[in-house]
C-alpha cells in the first residue's frame, strides 16, 4: 500500500535518487517543493520510495514530475498500480510528462501508468543540461 504525504524535508533524510540529478541533497527539498504545483512523499511499507508532483500548467493541464528512490524497487509495484489513480483523482483532464531520451525504464514505466508518447522524435536540449526528452501524455 502507498502512503501519501505533503513533501516535508525530514522525507529527504536519507533519500537517493534513482539517477543522478543536478541538485546537491541538502537543496533537494527547496527544489523539490518550489513549483507552482504541490508536491508529495509516496512512501511503501515506512520509506519514501518516491517524491512527485503535479504542477498546473494552466486550467485543465499539469506536468507530472517524480523522482525515485535508489531503494525503490519493493515499492514500485505498488506505486504503479496507484500513482494512475492519484494522477487522475486530481481533476485534470491531460497530464503531461516528460523522459529523458535514453533512459528506457522511465519509457517503459511512462507506459505503465497510461501516459503516450506525443513526440516520436526527442525534443532537442529540451532539459537544464540541454539533453534531450520525450514528451507523454495521460488524457481522461
Amino acid at each position: 500500500m502507498i502512503e501519501v504525504e505533503p513533501l516535508a524535508p525530514a522525507h529527504l533524510t536519507g533519500f537517493t535518487p534513482h539517477q543522478p540529478i543536478d541538485i546537491r541533497p541538502e537543496d533537494m527539498f527547496e527544489e523539490f517543493s518550489k513549483s507552482d504545483g504541490d508536491a508529495w512523499a509516496f512512501k511503501h511499507e515506512g520509506k519514501v520510495v518516491g517524491v512527485g508532483g503535479l504542477i498546473p500548467l494552466w486550467p485543465g493541464r499539469a506536468m507530472a514530475w517524480m523522482v525515485l528512490d535508489r531503494d525503490s524497487g519493493r515499492g514500485m509495484i505498488a506505486l504503479t498500480r496507484f500513482l494512475p489513480h492519484f494522477i487522475d483523482a486530481h481533476g485534470f483532464p491531460r497530464v503531461e510528462m516528460w523522459v529523458s531520451a535514453g533512459f528506457d525504464l522511465g519509457f517503459r514505466w511512462a507506459g505503465l501508468l497510461g501516459f503516450e508518447l506525443e513526440t516520436p522524435k526527442p525534443m532537442k536540449r529540451y532539459l537544464a543540461d540541454g539533453g534531450d526528452a520525450y514528451l507523454f501524455a495521460r488524457c481522461v
